[in-house]
C-alpha cells in the first residue's frame, strides 16, 4: 500500500490517519506466489473536522453556560486547517455564513443572545475539495433576577421623567405589585398585575387630580423571580418638579 503521502503498508488490509485534509492518490500492488503483480490506484479524499471553543471575554466558558446579563458569547473556530468555508448556526434562529479570507481557521465569531435558554450552536465546514463536517455544542444563556428603582422623579408634564416605575430582568410578570407610601405611613399609590402593564406613579396621591407635594416617598415591592422565590422591596424616592 502506497498511501500518497509518503507513508506506506505491507499489511492486508490496514488502516491510515491523514494528517491534512485533501485529496490522495493511494495506490494498491499485489503479488502472488508465482511472482505475478498488478496494481490499481484510487483518490482517496479526507474530509475536515469541523470544531470550536466557547468562550466570553478571552476565557472558556467550562461548564458552557453565562447569564443573560452578559449574553455576548465569543465562538472561536478550532476546525482542520483546509476549512475554507464556515457556516455557524446560533440556536436562537440566527445564522451567518463566511469564506476565506474574510474568515479564517481560528478566528472569533461573536454572537448576542438576547432570551434566557439552552441552544445547540452548529458550525458546518466545508474544505477546499467539497468536503463538509459538522459539529454541535451546547451553551446555556441562565435568566437573572434583577430590579432597578429610580431615586428621583419629576412629574411635571413635560414628558420625561414623569413617572415613577422600576425596571426589572427576571420578573415574574403575573406576580409584581407595586406600593408607594408617605412620610406618615398613608399609601398613595398601588399597582398590580401583569409586569408590562403595571403603570408608574404619576405624583398624583390615590389617583387624585391635585398632585403630591414635593417630599420623599417610601415605596414597596412585591414580587417573584422565575423559580417561584418570592422578592420584596423597600425603597425611597424624591419627587421634584
Amino acid at each position: 500500500w502506497d498511501f500518497g503521502d509518503q507513508n506506506t503498508s505491507n499489511e492486508e488490509n490496514p488502516t491510515h490517519d491523514y494528517a491534512a485534509s485533501q485529496v490522495y492518490i493511494v495506490t494498491l500492488e499485489v503479488i502472488t506466489d508465482q511472482g505475478c503483480s498488478a496494481s490499481t490506484s484510487t483518490p482517496v479524499e479526507s474530509p475536515p473536522t469541523a470544531e470550536f471553543i466557547i468562550t466570553q471575554n478571552g476565557a472558556i466558558l467550562d461548564p458552557p453556560e453565562t447569564s443573560i446579563l452578559s449574553p455576548i458569547v465569543d465562538f472561536v473556530d478550532a476546525s482542520s486547517a483546509d476549512v475554507v468555508w464556515w457556516y455557524w448556526a446560533f440556536g436562537d434562529g440566527d445564522s451567518t455564513t463566511v469564506l476565506t479570507p474574510d474568515f479564517s481557521g481560528g478566528d472569533t465569531m461573536p454572537h448576542t443572545y438576547t432570551e434566557e435558554g439552552m441552544y445547540n450552536v452548529l458550525l458546518m465546514v466545508q474544505n477546499q475539495t467539497g468536503c463538509f463536517d459538522t459539529v454541535i455544542h451546547p451553551l446555556t444563556i441562565k435568566g437573572d433576577f434583577v430590579l432597578f428603582t429610580p431615586n428621583t422623579f419629576t412629574p411635571n408634564g413635560d414628558g420625561k421623567n414623569d413617572y415613577f416605575f422600576p425596571q426589572g430582568i427576571g420578573v415574574d410578570e403575573e406576580t409584581f405589585t407595586f406600593f408607594v407610601y408617605d412620610r406618615w405611613g398613608d399609601l398613595v399609590f398601588e399597582s398590580s398585575g401583569v409586569f408590562k402593564d403595571v403603570v408608574g406613579w404619576d405624583g398624583h396621591a390615590n389617583n387624585g387630580k391635585e398632585p403630591s407635594q414635593l417630599d420623599v416617598y417610601v415605596w414597596l415591592i412585591r414580587t417573584e423571580d422565575q423559580n417561584g422565590d418570592a422578592h420584596q422591596y423597600v425603597g425611597h424616592v424624591t419627587l421634584l418638579r
